[in-house]
């Protein structure tokens, strides 16, 4: 299979340069020459099916014309050796917790696909990859464990000062090896300006091989289709046959852009909800049909503090810019920092803990869902332990936090990060 850009005018390139380049040179996402539609009867027999074999069907799907299928479903085995359970909460709202991996974090899924994958995309130690990042959450944490130590790679992941969960910085900043934890002294759009302008450095890109690790990279975007599938059959195994409904946080958008390619593919969800908090820069070009980018503004929930999503455009490549058509399948909601506080406080009153951004999903689903005629599942994406600013001694992290860290500060400066990247 080819790889286009969502930008249109640079040429079609294989898997391999696809994920090692990260971005097309037009600045455009990769994104599959085709989303072939999975046949019915998958869908008859998912309910029956593990989520290993699920994932392999749909990773065999896309994958297969450039690596061997028992490959993939070895490497569908491993990023799923942990469970990814529903929980039913009411009639009609029910939970996938995407959490229960090794950093308690959804990132965990694409991260460890990208990792397996890598190996058989022939990296070579003597001339490593260097993926960078930025994060201001947990996606950091995910791709740092997943890639840590691995034959031809190297990991340097920004995050702003004072804006990571103590757990959260242990997690990144522990490892050590080939893993660089960089803090900046400004927003996670400053961490973001600093990366986007080392990918357009030549005096960088000539001497370092590049490529971005977040959910810009195809084979981290890609795999997060295979928990819809999931979701779906979940819903199905319980004797729920009513239309499905899938409530997703926003943030950059990878995950809700996994979904709608999961839909091209022949998910048959009725519809989607994206739910965000005050940087509500997507929710409202749902509604205006413009993408008006204002500042940062710093929430309670740190995961979805994204000013510019960056997969707006494999969205509109999907819709071919149509905001009418996406209208058809996705509404968005966005709630204040007191009404995200009310929806994690009202959840636990109901007897659930949830983090403050999976909190949006919950109540954008609450709002919205028909229960006579639909059936809802959101999308729980982190651990509530984790991202507590003071984590329960229940959650076991004291061994974690009491390893050594290393963290470099660069303030704000270009030329730190750069003089980073060529003496590694």
């Amino acid at each position: 299979m080819l790889y286009h850009s969502t930008s249109g005018t640079s040429h079609a390139v294989g898997l391999r340069e696809a994920v090692l380049a990260g971005h097309a040179p037009d600045g455009g996402l990769y994104m599959p020459d085709k989303l072939p539609l999975l046949p019915a009867a998958f869908f008859n027999n998912m309910p029956d099916m593990t989520l290993p074999e699920t994932a392999y069907v749909a990773a065999n799907t896309l994958f297969s014309d450039d690596v061997d299928s028992q490959v993939l479903s070895r490497v569908a085995s491993e990023v799923f050796s942990f469970d990814v359970p529903m929980r039913r909460l009411s009639d009609s709202v029910s939970v996938l917790e995407l959490f229960h991996g090794p950093t308690g974090s959804f990132n965990d899924i694409g991260a460890r696909f990208l990792a397996g994958l890598l190996p058989h995309l022939k990296l070579d130690a003597a001339n490593p990859v260097n993926f960078l990042m930025a994060t201001a959450g947990d996606s950091g944490a995910a791709v740092a464990h997943a890639l840590h130590n691995l034959p031809g790679a190297k990991v340097t992941v920004l995050f702003p000062a004072k804006r990571l969960s103590e757990v959260q910085q242990a997690q990144l900043a522990s490892l050590g090896g080939n893993v660089s934890a960089v803090e900046v002294n400004g927003s996670i759009d400053v961490c973001r300006a600093l990366v986007e302008r080392v990918f357009s450095d030549p005096a960088v890109t000539e001497r370092v091989r590049l490529t971005p690790a977040s959910s810009i990279n195809i084979a981290r975007f890609l795999p997060q289709i295979f928990y819809y599938f999931h979701a779906y059959a979940a819903l199905r195994r319980a004797g729920d046959r009513r239309k499905v409904v899938i409530a997703v946080p926003g943030g950059n958008l990878g995950n809700l852009a996994a979904g709608l390619v999961a839909k091209r593919m022949g998910l048959p969800v009725s519809r989607f909800i994206v739910s965000n908090n005050l940087n509500a820069s997507f929710v409202n070009y749902l509604s205006t049909g413009r993408m008006e980018v204002g500042g940062l503004v710093t929430t309670g929930a740190g995961a979805l503090d994204v000013s510019r999503p960056t997969n707006f455009p494999r969205i509109t490549w999907l819709y071919d810019d149509d905001v009418a058509r996406l209208r058809a399948d996705l509404s968005g909601a966005a709630f204040s920092d007191d009404a995200i506080e009310r929806a994690v406080r009202m959840c636990g009153t109901a007897g659930y803990g949830v983090d403050s951004s999976s909190a949006t999903a919950w109540q954008a689903l609450v709002d919205s869902v028909d229960p006579a005629t639909e059936t809802g599942i959101f999308f729980a994406i982190a651990s509530p332990e984790k991202t507590a600013a003071a984590p329960s001694a229940a959650a076991d992290y004291h061994e974690l936090l009491s390893r050594p860290r290393s963290v470099m500060r660069i303030g704000r400066s270009y030329q730190a990060l750069v003089n980073h990247l060529l003496n590694r």
